[in-house]
């Protein structure tokens, strides 16, 4: 019941919420779905969160900032309220805490510079514990021997949604940080690092990737990145292609809960990138379900023998794929750069979600959207 509560509030967000300003905040927001753009615009002083020069930014020249109880950190309050977590083959049950005002903690940790490493990112009302992240976490380690980093901020993710998503940016800004100094301290290289972040997590991992001093990223996947607050035009105020070397998305819950797109490298539609997912019911109860499907695809895109094939679509391919083709590409963890646009791609129901499987693999992947809601979590 929780679960489709925090989902109207969401949705009622989604349709309310002012998306960005042209200008002071004295002039007028523009407010999406494009539906409504016919009616008189909103004058920004009734606004109680909005985008200046396509950044989150609060209006405190009103009070409605306390009233709607936005919470405001500085950047050292973000430090402190995040933490970094190693997992090698050396501790895979047993994480090394990195913190960025320790130096100590990162000198001596088991990051291993010669291998890639992973980071991957939570959403709203999660953390670095979620069943889904720690799959995920479980999957890359027995598939490949990396560096495996979980970036915990669930003080920050588990505010109320218009505080956590404002302080995306300074959330990344940590994380990028911490890039950084790995390859200060660590002679790590950036062409050497994978932001993996799911919605709200997806932006996080952009604007990290925007505030990596030591060069560009190699790579960001962004799973489903959230929609309300991020309906921006310009590119600094959400993930956008620019943020890595290779940015690849995968949409599950477009124009709903998420981003549509396309605004990555290669953005990927499974069936058709909207809600409702395959499996996951009505439109409204299910929209939990296709938002959180897009982790379940990525996790098992990651096991070996499952695979799904995208079609190259010359645009964004809403029910009927007939006119894409395939080309080579492949969704998911074996994306390859070399492969860019919009691409279609099917999926089963239930697990295995990957039309093709060519190795038995044991069944030990669990849905976590079904593990969340018996937590009582919805993770955006």
């Amino acid at each position: 019941m929780r679960a489709i509560c925090v989902l109207f509030i969401f949705i009622l967000l989604h349709y309310s919420l002012a998306r960005y300003i042209n200008g002071t905040p004295s002039e007028y927001i523009l407010w999406h779905p494009k539906s409504i753009h016919n009616k008189p615009p909103i004058p920004a002083e009734f606004s109680w969160l909005y985008i200046q020069k396509n950044k989150f930014t609060t209006d405190s020249s009103n009070g409605l900032k306390n009233f709607f109880l936005l919470t405001e950190y500085t950047l050292e309050d973000v430090i402190n309220k995040t933490a970094f977590y190693l997992y090698s083959e050396q501790n895979r049950d047993n994480p090394q805490k990195l913190q960025i005002n320790n130096i100590d903690s990162i000198r001596n940790s088991n990051f291993d510079p010669a291998k890639f490493t992973r980071i991957i990112i939570h959403g709203f009302e999660a953390s670095y514990k979620a069943d889904y992240i720690q799959l995920m976490k479980d999957t890359l380690l027995d598939s490949n021997n990396d560096n495996i980093v979980i970036f915990d901020w669930s003080e920050i993710a588990n505010l109320l949604y218009p505080s956590a998503a404002s302080l995306t940016e300074k959330v990344g800004t940590v994380c990028g940080t911490l890039i950084d100094m790995l390859c200060n301290l660590k002679n790590g290289e950036t062409s050497m690092f994978h932001l993996i972040g799911h919605s709200l997590g997806a932006h996080v991992a952009g604007f990290a990737g925007k505030h990596v001093a030591a060069g560009k990223i190699s790579r960001i996947s962004g799973l489903d990145p959230a929609l309300p607050g991020f309906m921006t035009e310009g590119k600094d105020g959400r993930l956008d292609a620019s943020d890595a070397i290779f940015v690849d998305c995968i949409h599950t819950c477009g124009g709903l809960v998420a981003l549509e797109g396309p605004f990555c490298h290669a953005d990927y539609y499974p069936n058709g990138g909207s809600n409702p997912q395959p499996g996951c019911g009505n439109y409204f109860v299910a929209a939990s379900c296709s938002h959180s499907r897009s982790h379940e695809l990525y996790v098992e895109s990651i096991m070996k023998g499952h695979e799904f094939p995208a079609l190259t679509c010359t645009n964004i391919p809403k029910s009927d794929s007939t006119e894409c083709k395939f080309q080579g590409a492949y969704m998911g963890f074996p994306a390859k750069s070399t492969n860019q646009g919009i691409f279609y791609a099917e999926t089963n129901a239930e697990y295995p979600y990957a039309p093709v499987v060519k190795d038995k693999t044991p069944d030990t992947l669990k849905r976590p959207s079904k593990l969340s809601e018996q937590s009582g979590s919805f993770s955006i």
